[in-house]
């Protein structure tokens, strides 16, 4: 009896050991697969790292282009509405010269539209000059 469990101490033990050993290479594998996976997330983020820096120096260069077109249109609005300004400044100075100088009935005339008094505008071209005093 005494054999016979030694034996079977000698078969459990050879069992825990193939079991540990078993173990230990399923361990040394899992490791080597997390060190492996570690190098490529390594790699791939090194990849996405340069990927924004070439992103960021192409928004910098993006809002450069931005500011430089906003520059453009700002001064391009600007001189147009100086240009509209300066007419309508021209025209109100000419109208009112003419109103100066121009008789009861044209001034008449020319602030009421055509079609309310049934008579025809006066041209501007035909004004009277204005009056010396």
């Amino acid at each position: 009896m005494s054999e016979e469990n030694t034996d079977s101490q000698k078969t459990s033990r050879k069992d825990e050991d193939g079991l540990s050993l078993k173990r230990g290479f399923e361990f040394l594998k899992t490791v080597l697969d997390i060190e492996g996976s570690i190098k490529s997330l390594k790699e791939e983020n090194k990849q996405l790292r340069e990927q924004v820096a070439a992103l960021e120096r192409d928004i910098i260069a993006l809002k450069g282009q931005h500011s430089v077109l906003m520059d453009f249109i700002k001064s391009a609005m600007n001189d147009r509405i100086d240009a509209r300004a300066r007419e309508a400044t021209a025209e109100a100075v000419d109208r009112y010269l003419s109103f100066l100088s121009a008789s009861p009935s044209t001034i008449i005339a020319q602030t009421i539209p055509d079609g309310e008094t049934g008579k025809k505008q006066i041209p501007q071209k035909n004004r009277k000059p204005a009056k010396k005093s």
